[in-house]
C-alpha cells in the first residue's frame, strides 16, 4: 500500500510540475471581429525562459518561441498564422499553408532575386534562411517547405534594435518547428 501511495504521489508531482511548467497566456487578438469568426484571444504558453512565449498554431501545428514583449497579437480568421508586434514597431509573423507545387529551390531563388541586399543566407534539405537590410529595417526569414505544406517565420525590426534582436534570431530560429516535424496532428 505504501508503494502505491508513493507511486501516486510521484505521479501527481510529475503531472503538476508538467502542467505548471507551461501556463497558457491569452493575448487580445487585435483583429477580433465577432461577426467574422475571429478568435478573441491568441493563446501562447510560458517557457522556461521568462523572456519568451511559445506559440503553437492549431491549424498547421508549427510551433515557435517569440519574445514576450511582442504582446500585440493579430491572428488571421482562417487560423493559418499570427502577427505579433512590440512597442517599437517590430513585427514577428508566423504562418503556414498548403503547398501548391512550389519547391524549396524555387522559393529560395525568388527570395534572393527579390531581395538583392541579402547579407545572410543558408539552406537545408527542407528549409532556408535569408536576412537583409532595407530602409533601415532588418528582415529575417526562415521557410520550411515539403511536398504538402510550408511554414514561414518573418522577423523585421528597426536597425537601431540590432544589438538586442540579432541575438534573439538564433534563439528563436532554434525553436521553430514545422508542423510535419512537430508530432502533432493537423486539424484542417
Amino acid at each position: 500500500m505504501k508503494k502505491i501511495l508513493l507511486l501516486l504521489s510521484m505521479l501527481m508531482f510529475i503531472f503538476t510540475a508538467t502542467v505548471s511548467a507551461a501556463s497558457a497566456v491569452f493575448l487580445k487578438n487585435q483583429w477580433y471581429e465577432p461577426s467574422e469568426g475571429t478568435a478573441e484571444y491568441v493563446r501562447v504558453f510560458t517557457t522556461d525562459n521568462p523572456d519568451y512565449y511559445r506559440y503553437i498554431n492549431d491549424r498547421f501545428t508549427f510551433a515557435i518561441n517569440l519574445p514576450a514583449n511582442f504582446n500585440q497579437a493579430f491572428e488571421s480568421t482562417n487560423g493559418d498564422g499570427c502577427v505579433f508586434k512590440d512597442e517599437y514597431g517590430s513585427s514577428f509573423t508566423v504562418s503556414g499553408g498548403h503547398n501548391m507545387g512550389m519547391t524549396l529551390a524555387d522559393e529560395y531563388d525568388m527570395d534572393i532575386q527579390n531581395h538583392p541586399s541579402v547579407t545572410y543566407k543558408a539552406k537545408g534539405d527542407d528549409w532556408y534562411v535569408i536576412s537583409y537590410l532595407e530602409n533601415d529595417r532588418i528582415y529575417y526569414k526562415k521557410c520550411f517547405i515539403n511536398g504538402e505544406y510550408w511554414n514561414t517565420w518573418y522577423f523585421d525590426y528597426p536597425s537601431w534594435l540590432a544589438d538586442s534582436y540579432n541575438n534573439k534570431c538564433a534563439v528563436i530560429e532554434s525553436t521553430f518547428t514545422p508542423g510535419w516535424k512537430s508530432g502533432r496532428a493537423f486539424y484542417w
